[in-house]
């Protein structure tokens, strides 16, 4: 499925290898002695340099950087490394700079780009029946794929994320959150309606939605008709679990400004995806909770090592 760089499932390897995810959402870790993923940064705020409200990427900010390093050297030095770098990074002008420095710790670096991103995440599931449409909502893009006979046979990208969200937001001038709240839909109804109709004719080939983002992982059981999430229910998680805790932590950040948003981005995501759903008319979908980092536990780029 990954012919690039000939990724393969291999169980008996793969207690040799640390999996470190570099994305525009996150960076985290999958520790070859723990069957378990380690956040050690959660809120793109805290890794990106904003720059006037536009993303500037540069690398970690120094404190993240010190962070990783002194969990690598502690946590992770004694078994072979290597990390998938996703989104905003790829495509960075500092991206060699990032790639120096992992392999300065001798960690293997590996570019994934949309299509293998989304095959991966895609893979990640047990049992979907295909044809699909898989709507995957990352830090730097929205990618909408059409999967066929476990192949991307047409894709949309919005080259629009969970990172652009949160600046779109934190850049109204407004300190009430409502207010803010009403801005960024209207901003976001209006940035979706110039791909609306390139979106509605890639829905056309299948009825059948899967839905991978930083939400849908976090969306209890109890929001579930049977395997499927309804739109209904989406909005009722975000207003009823969601919109303190955002509303919260906008409070802080106007007096912080280094406060983890994490679950603010959430939120934001949450808003942009019930919009997504709208302007397409979907109703119904299933949503994958695995995700790209479930894959990457299990697939690993033998030929580079």
């Amino acid at each position: 499925m990954h012919q690039k760089y000939n990724l393969f499932l291999n169980k008996k390897n793969m207690s040799y290898f640390n999996i470190i995810e570099l994305s525009s959402n996150s960076l985290k870790v999958i520790s070859a002695n723990e069957n378990k993923v380690v956040y050690l940064c959660s809120s793109p705020i805290n890794i990106i340099d904003l720059e006037t409200g536009k993303i500037n990427v540069r690398i970690f900010k120094k404190k993240i950087l010190n962070n990783f390093k002194d969990y690598y050297k502690n946590k992770l030095k004694s078994k072979k490394s290597i990390c998938f770098m996703t989104g905003i990074y790829c495509n960075s002008s500092n991206s060699n700079t990032i790639k120096e420095i992992l392999k300065g710790l001798n960690i293997n670096v590996v570019s994934l780009d949309s299509k293998e991103e989304i095959m991966l995440s895609y893979n990640s599931l047990n049992c979907i029946s295909e044809p699909i449409i898989y709507i995957d909502l990352g830090g730097g893009t929205t990618d909408f794929a059409f999967i066929k006979d476990n192949n991307i046979k047409k894709q949309e990208t919005l080259y629009f994320g969970g990172v652009h969200l949160l600046i779109l937001f934190l850049n109204q001038r407004s300190d009430d959150f409502e207010e803010r709240i009403e801005i960024f839909k209207n901003l976001i109804t209006s940035f979706l309606a110039v791909n609306k109709n390139q979106l509605k004719e890639l829905f056309t080939n299948s009825n059948s939605v899967v839905i991978s983002s930083s939400v849908t992982k976090n969306i209890s059981d109890a929001f579930l008709n049977e395997e499927y999430l309804l739109k209904t229910s989406l909005i009722n998680y975000m207003e009823d679990k969601m919109k303190i805790n955002a509303k919260n932590l906008f409070k802080t950040y106007l007096i912080d400004e280094n406060q983890d948003l994490f679950l603010l981005k959430i939120y934001l995501t949450g808003i942009y995806l019930d919009i997504i759903l709208s302007e397409i008319g979907i109703e119904k979908f299933q949503i994958n909770r695995r995700g790209l980092h479930y894959s990457l536990k299990s697939y690993i780029d033998d030929s580079n090592l």
